[in-house]
């Protein structure tokens, strides 16, 4: 009797195991799509509102650019009137000097403000190409601002 207990908790072991490891070779379950819940004019309103999304990340995105860099050039504004109150405050010879400096200085900063104008005209799909022209337009500046306020010194 408990030879037959044995033989028969391992046939049924032997059956389970080889029962489990079968492939299932049947052809895979269709699935409808109104069963999923999608329709097409579902899934084209989750779509239409993906784009939307981004489409508000990106105007938020170059609105935030937008603000730094006027922050950026309301700085360089104030720096370049200081610089020009110290260069009116010189001597003749100085002033002559720095007048064209400032001059250039001036023509910098003027690029930079209509860069920035085409910057805010851009679309949000096309303002990521306006972003390596005013930043080289504020570096240009930075730059020719720093080695007027230099020499000045």
């Amino acid at each position: 009797m408990e030879k037959m207990k044995s033989v028969l908790v391992i046939g049924f072991s032997l059956f389970l195991v080889t029962a489990c490891n079968q492939k299932k070779t049947d052809k895979p379950e269709t699935v409808n799509k109104s069963e999923l819940g999608l329709s097409s004019e579902g899934a084209k309103r989750q779509a239409e509102g993906a784009l939307e999304t981004t489409m508000n990340y990106v105007k938020q995105k170059k609105t935030d650019y937008q603000k730094n860099l006027e922050g950026k050039l309301n700085e360089l504004d104030s720096e370049i009137n200081e610089l020009k109150a110290k260069v009116s405050d010189a001597g003749k010879e100085t002033k002559a000097k720095y007048d064209e400096m400032i001059e250039a200085l001036q023509q910098k900063q003027k690029d930079a403000k209509n860069k920035l104008e085409n910057l805010k005209s851009a679309s949000a799909e096309r303002w990521e190409d306006f972003k390596s022209g005013i930043e080289t337009a504020l570096e240009d500046l930075r730059k020719k601002y720093n080695e007027a306020s230099k020499s000045l010194q």
